[in-house]
């Protein structure tokens, strides 16, 4: 079929309809064979699209096998689980345990630091560099407590959500959801 909708009939396809599809009839008139004709850019971008869904996809899919059967390997039941997860977050705990005790330390040297700059203050004297050296890396050293204190308290909540995913995955896979051992 040409540009202006009209069918011809051949034993050659002329040079410039080669890129366009065709049937091949046999004598009788049925089809033998059917060729697509050349795709167009969107055609080839949404063929591209779509394999490069399937690819993402099947290797969604690799991964989380990969991932059921590191969980089925590494717990033999959802107490495994709990308990791993109860270790980790008291390992954390006396991490955030112990910098807070730094930090209260630390807000004590401050305020005594404060005191000290408030007496030069009321003298009508500049504080001594070593005063203000000493404010500021307190403050610094206490802001990076108050950070490292947030950091881990972030990662408890990570670790907690894992654990919560890890046990409903375990269930799902061992076909026993709701029920714990």
């Amino acid at each position: 079929m040409d540009d202006k909708g009209e069918v011809h009939y051949g034993d050659k396809i002329p040079p410039e309809y080669a890129q366009q599809g065709h049937t091949e009839l046999n004598k009788q008139g049925v089809t033998v064979k059917t060729t697509e004709g050349a795709k167009t850019e969107e055609q080839l971008a949404g063929e591209e699209r779509k394999q490069q869904a399937m690819a993402d996809e099947k290797r969604r899919a690799d991964e989380q096998v990969a991932r059921d059967k590191v969980l089925l390997n590494t717990y033999a039941s959802e107490t495994d689980i709990t308990q791993t997860r109860d270790r980790k977050l008291a390992m954390i705990n006396g991490e955030i345990t112990l910098h807070t005790s730094y930090s209260e330390n630390l807000k004590k040297h401050l305020a005594g630091l404060a005191n000290e700059a408030a007496a030069f203050e009321n003298l009508g004297k500049p504080l001594p560099e070593r005063l203000q050296k000493d404010i500021r890396e307190s403050t610094a050293q206490d802001e990076k407590y108050t950070t490292f204190i947030k950091t881990k308290q972030n990662e408890q909540d990570a670790i907690k959500r894992q654990a919560e995913a890890d046990i409903q995955r375990f269930r799902e896979l061992k076909g026993a959801t709701g029920a714990k051992p």
